[in-house]
C-alpha cells in the first residue's frame, strides 16, 4: 500500500459536523490525516468521525461553541491531546445571516463577526502558539468570493469574510519566518489516489 499525502499528520476541522467542514474533514482522512472535528452538534460530529474511522484513521470529536473565545485553548489542548499533537488547523465553522444593510440589526452582525471572524482569529492564535513554537504547521482559513466582491444584502457576512481575507495575510507574514503558514482558501481539493 502506498503512502497517502498526509500520512502521519493530525489535523483540527471546525464547523466540521457538517457542509464544507465535514466534507474537508473527510478528505484529510482520505488523504491520510487522523482528523479531529469541532462543532456545535455532537451527533453530526460524531457522524463525521464514523466516517474519518471507515478511511482507517483516528478520529476526535469536540462539541464547542467557538464564539466563547476564553474555551478556545482548552478545546484545542484537549483535541491536542487526544489526537497527540496537531499539524494542521483548518477553520471552516461560520454563519450566514443576510439582510438588506439598512435593516441589519446589531445582534446579527455581532453573530456574524463573532463566528466569522473573531472566533476564527483565536482558533488561529491557539493553533499559532503550538505552530510558531514547534516551527512548522499549517492554517487553511476558509474565506469567501464575498470576501472580494460585494453583494446586496451581505454587508456583514462581506465584512467578515473580507476580514478573513486580510487577517491570514497579516500571519502568513508574521507568522512563515517561523515556518508555520496561514492560507486563505475556498474549500480545499484532494485527488483520490
Amino acid at each position: 500500500m502506498t503512502e497517502r499525502a498526509l500520512s502521519g499528520k493530525k489535523a483540527i476541522v471546525t464547523g466540521g459536523g457538517r457542509g464544507i467542514g465535514r466534507a474537508i474533514a473527510i478528505a484529510l482522512a482520505g488523504a491520510g490525516a487522523d482528523v479531529a472535528v469541532i462543532g456545535r452538534t455532537v451527533e453530526l460530529l460524531d457522524e463525521t468521525a464514523t466516517e474519518v474511522q471507515a478511511l482507517g484513521q483516528s478520529a476526535g470529536v469536540k462539541a464547542a461553541d467557538l464564539t466563547d473565545v476564553g474555551g478556545i485553548p482548552g478545546v484545542f489542548g484537549e483535541l491536542a491531546d487526544e489526537l497527540g499533537g496537531f499539524d494542521i488547523l483548518v477553520n471552516s465553522a461560520g454563519v450566514q445571516l443576510t439582510a438588506p444593510a439598512l435593516d441589519v440589526s446589531e445582534e446579527d452582525w455581532d453573530t456574524t463577526i463573532d463566528a466569522n471572524l473573531k472566533a476564527l482569529f483565536f482558533c488561529c492564535q491557539a493553533a499559532g502558539h503550538r505552530f510558531v513554537e514547534a516551527g512548522a504547521g499549517k492554517i487553511i482559513n476558509l474565506a469567501s468570493t464575498f470576501s472580494e466582491v460585494g453583494f446586496p444584502g451581505f454587508a456583514a457576512y462581506c465584512a467578515s469574510k473580507g476580514g478573513v481575507m486580510q487577517l491570514t495575510r497579516t500571519l502568513a507574514l508574521e507568522w512563515a519566518p517561523t515556518g508555520s503558514t496561514s492560507m486563505p482558501s475556498r474549500p480545499p481539493r484532494f485527488e483520490p489516489r
